[in-house]
């Protein structure tokens, strides 16, 4: 083959050119540091790269997220601390308190005073925010949790830091979960308010007492019980004891009352029946005693000779007995505009607060029984009316309908909810008949119309500890009352107890499963300020635990705190072992994005030497022919 000038210099300048190249492209890769810029430089270099960057990223994120979730979870768990502290010396206080007769009245309302400011101290630290969002209102993060008096504002939603794809750790403790919570293991106690005393030297009656000692005679006693076994069924008793019997005897009578086997009665050093139940995670334990010298079927006729309950509450209009015989037929406690009931709904089923949508049979130990329901309407006049829950539910009294749903179709008894239940009461006390009120839109019928009619003057809700509670829109004080009770209540002639209770002259609670921190801080408080070691239903704050009861209040609100810093600290751990795994996998994803993308220094710059001088014997080789002629040939 011939070869040409042209061929010779195109040859030249396509080696120079590549190897021009081969410099350009390792000088770019040693200023870089990376092997490829460009997709087509290494397609399958770049597809990696890409991949890993997504990881990194993702890993990053996940970095981000665990890191900002530890600080809040920290930050909380270093609340929960200042919590038990501040619980530790609240307890203390109360111990000092304790002892009332070393205690002048002065003292004791010194330390009121100290215990109330801790109250306040909690209060504070339970609105406590870190970066602008509070620790404990759930996924209300800019709403503050506690109000100064201790109510809950935020929800029960938890936060959740993402850790990938189907994985996330919660990293809050909700209000609803610190202040309202629930301990299942704790066993229900409750108590009686009335102490038993020897009539003769006023000294506090012992297991050894007996009737006749507290009575001053030698008649028979009869004794009326209501209450609930802790499964949630009715208990409604009469039996008849010697002036001859002891208290001991008289605890043994009470207990028998209850489901064989079921709880423990005892008398306290105040001389008031304690029963606890012995199954743990309840909350529907109920009692109320009294006693009397004849046999009465209609409690209203009793004159009691032994009393063992007083709540200073309102008796209705159909309650004409003694205080300490009435049980449900009393209404609701007022406070301005506000009305409320002291007994919660809680389910059957699994001791959960009943919410709307939770039906009447899911709480009621039977619908074999009718509720009246009396009280004022908005106006002050009264109203009367009686609800059967029978297919379908009726209203009888001043309004006469059927219970309906939100279509206007009938309900049967077993599947009336409690929305349709509060709507009923709200109803009378608007004087609203959803029989005939006129039908003003978006209502679609007159069941639905008086139900907006009535919501827009008055509300009936259920509160986040499962009691009614009503509000006057427009009046307060309110001139409305609301009572509820059971229509066989007062009759003992038959042994049906109570379906349901929502307001009563029970027995005062000491222990429970469930948790109100505010109200029972409070509880401790005013005990201390009312000077009660023991309850005292003759005293003016009847339905008040006394400070022994208080001490063991206190106990379980901090026992409850104290788990809930343990789960606090066991989502900081679970945050913290995250980050670590995560740190671990940004290093090792980002060491094998370098092994794939990043430049080999050291092989880069011998392969730059090689092409470097390649390239200069590759010049040296064109100078020397570029200078041959045929004169080199003759």
């Amino acid at each position: 083959m011939r070869v040409t000038q042209s061929m010779y210099y195109k040859t030249m300048n396509s080696n120079s050119n590549n190897v021009t190249k081969g410099l350009f492209d390792v000088n770019k890769q040693i200023s870089s540091g990376q092997k490829i810029q460009y997709a087509y430089e290494g397609t399958d270099t770049f597809i990696n790269t890409l991949r890993l960057d997504d990881e990194v990223a993702t890993h990053t994120q996940v970095k981000n997220s665990a890191t900002s979730a530890f600080k809040f979870s920290t930050q909380t768990d270093t609340v929960l601390g200042d919590f038990t502290k501040t619980l530790g010396s609240f307890k203390t206080k109360l111990i000092s308190a304790a002892n009332v007769g070393a205690n002048s009245d002065d003292s004791l309302d010194a330390i009121a005073k100290e215990l109330r400011s801790m109250k306040n101290h909690l209060i504070n630290l339970s609105n406590t925010s870190i970066n602008g969002s509070f620790l404990f209102s759930g996924s209300a993060t800019d709403t503050k949790p506690i109000s100064q008096d201790g109510s809950y504002n935020g929800n029960d939603a938890d936060l959740k830091a993402f850790f990938g794809a189907d994985s996330n750790q919660k990293y809050n403790i909700t209000g609803n979960q610190l202040f309202l919570g629930e301990e299942s293991r704790i066993k229900r106690e409750i108590t009686t308010n009335i102490a038993l005393k020897d009539s003769a030297t006023g000294l506090i009656a012992t297991e050894e007492t007996t009737l006749g000692d507290i009575t001053n005679n030698t008649n028979d006693q009869t004794f009326y019980l209501r209450g609930r076994n802790s499964d949630g069924s009715s208990i409604k008793e009469r039996f008849t004891l010697s002036s001859t019997a002891s208290i001991e005897n008289l605890l043994q009578s009470v207990e028998n009352a209850f489901a064989p086997n079921s709880v423990n009665v005892s008398l306290d050093k105040g001389g008031n029946i304690v029963i606890k139940d012995k199954q743990s995670g309840s909350s529907k334990l109920d009692f109320q005693l009294v006693a009397g010298e004849s046999v009465e079927n209609d409690i209203d006729n009793l004159v009691p000779s032994i009393e063992f309950n007083k709540s200073a509450l309102s008796a209705n209009s159909s309650a004409t007995g003694s205080e300490s015989a009435i049980y449900d037929r009393v209404f609701f406690s007022k406070d301005g505009a506000n009305l409320s009931s002291n007994v919660s709904q809680t389910l059957s089923s699994d001791n959960s607060f009943a919410v709307d949508s939770t039906k009447l049979s899911e709480v009621f130990s039977s619908l074999s029984s009718s509720l009246d329901i009396e009280g004022k309407r908005l106006d002050g006049s009264t109203f009367n009316i009686n609800v059967s829950l029978g297919s379908p539910a009726s209203v009888s009294g001043d309004y006469n309908y059927n219970i309906s749903n939100g279509d206007g179709v009938d309900t049967n008894g077993a599947d009336v909810t409690y929305r349709q239940f509060l709507d009923v009461i709200n109803n009378a006390i608007n004087n609203q008949d959803p029989s005939s009120a006129p039908v003003v839109p978006p209502a679609q019928n007159s069941y639905q119309s008086a139900i907006q009619e009535s919501n827009k003057l008055s509300e009936v809700e259920l509160s986040a500890d499962g009691k009614i509670s009503f509000r006057d829109l427009n009046n307060n004080p309110t001139l409305a009352d609301i009572s509820i009770a059971d229509s066989n209540s007062d009759d003992f002639s038959n042994t049906n107890g109570a379906i349901a209770t929502f307001q009563t002259n029970n027995a005062l609670t000491i222990r429970d499963p469930k948790t109100d921190f505010f109200a029972r801080i409070e509880e401790a408080i005013v005990a201390v300020e009312s000077h009660n070691a023991y309850p005292d239903g003759n005293g003016d704050n009847a339905r008040n635990g006394g400070i022994q009861n208080a001490i063991q209040i206190i106990d379980d609100v901090s026992e409850h705190v104290f788990r809930t810093q343990s789960q606090t600290g066991a989502q900081s751990n679970a945050i913290d072992s995250q980050i670590q795994r995560t740190d671990t996998l940004i290093v090792t994803t980002q060491t094998l994005r370098s092994e794939i993308v990043d430049t080999d220094i050291a092989d880069s710059i011998l392969r730059l030497n090689q092409l470097t001088l390649n390239y200069q014997a590759m010049m040296s080789t064109i100078s020397r022919v570029s200078q041959l002629s045929l004169v080199n040939y003759l």
